[in-house]
């Protein structure tokens, strides 16, 4: 699924439910990843950057928690949590409609 790709630092990985994969340009080859500080599965369209900084969307459609990357620990950590109601990549944006989690998410003009 063309969703589950995104970019981090010259890094590209996919995340698709469970599976997680980085890709190795040295050997052009995708090995299996692991993350840190989330259990869980999430899909990489909730993955969003954001002044420099990565965070995820709670991991599904039910999720009401936002979690923070560190790249250089591939460790997420929760940096927002409690959110009212679960949130979808595809309801992110600025003010200028440049940030989005989503497959369905297109660059808006202000």
């Amino acid at each position: 699924n063309p969703w589950a790709f995104w970019t981090a630092n010259g890094r590209l990985f996919w995340d698709q439910d469970g599976y997680h994969y980085e890709y190795n340009f040295s050997t052009g080859q995708w090995q299996s990843h692991t993350w840190s500080g989330y259990t869980g599965s999430f899909k990489g369209s909730r993955v969003f950057k954001w002044n420099n900084r990565i965070f995820m969307l709670g991991g599904n459609s039910t999720g009401t928690t936002i979690y923070e990357l560190n790249l250089s620990t591939d460790t997420w950590s929760e940096y927002w949590s409690g959110l009212p109601k679960s949130m979808r990549g595809d309801y992110l944006i600025d003010v200028k409609g440049r940030i989005c989690a989503n497959e369905n998410c297109a660059p808006r003009l202000a």
